[in-house]
């Protein structure tokens, strides 16, 4: 789901768009080749420029599993990320009422993985309106009903990958190589787990924990 108006940058995470992914790079001037074949080895140059350009942003992880412990806490990780606030909330409604006053102003990058049902997406980005111009918001599904209810602006159909080459991708993005660090290996294997192995959302968060701490890494499997 992408805001009306939102600056050129933003399409380009969903790089699977040929014609935005064209124009993108043809604007920040990245050699492509006219059959995208190899595109994949500008993606991770792409999202670092995409959190370059976004001073919040905030990557939740496996909500359909996360959604059964309670709302709350996912709501509580988005205030964390955007608003940097260490104050918790308690009750879902609270929770939205606080997320749509308080985003408003603020462009932001959000990666919602592996939504399950219309009121997870209803109670973490519940409106456009919540979001200033030039917010990004990437929702995974395997409900495609989801995504039209929430009228997004572009949708690709993903197919999940194995787990090795899940963990290759992931660890391309996360460390420049095509295995992890030994001391990191248990903790790829978790993080990884959490994305459904969907393309999308291992390059994403694998750009986003390269060279971040342990304690990100952890915060992200919580």
């Amino acid at each position: 789901m992408r805001l009306p108006d939102a600056r050129p940058e933003g399409e380009l995470v969903k790089s699977i768009v040929r014609e935005v992914l064209r124009e993108l790079i043809t604007k920040f001037e990245l050699a492509i080749p006219e059959n995208l074949i190899g595109i994949d080895s500008y993606v991770k140059d792409i999202m670092k420029f995409l959190l370059n350009q976004f001073e919040y942003h905030s990557f939740i992880a496996d909500v359909r599993g996360k959604y059964k412990n309670g709302v709350e806490q996912l709501q509580n990780k988005l205030i964390h990320d955007i608003l940097k606030n260490e104050s918790l909330v308690h009750d879902k409604d609270k929770g939205i009422k606080l997320l749509s006053s308080k985003f408003d102003g603020k462009k932001v990058l959000i990666l919602l993985d592996d939504v399950g049902a219309d009121d997870h997406l209803k109670d973490l980005a519940g409106s456009h309106d919540w979001f200033s111009s030039g917010s990004v918001i990437i929702i995974t599904t395997r409900d495609e009903s989801i995504l039209d209810k929430a009228h997004v602006d572009y949708k690709h159909d993903h197919q999940v990958l194995d787990k090795d080459s899940s963990l290759i991708l992931f660890s391309r993005h996360a460390f420049r190589k095509d295995a992890p660090p030994s001391e990191f290996q248990i903790l790829t294997d978790e993080v990884v787990s959490t994305t459904g192995r969907l393309p999308l959302s291992v390059k994403v968060l694998g750009s986003f924990l390269c060279d971040k701490p342990r304690g990100v890494w952890e915060d992200t499997i919580k």
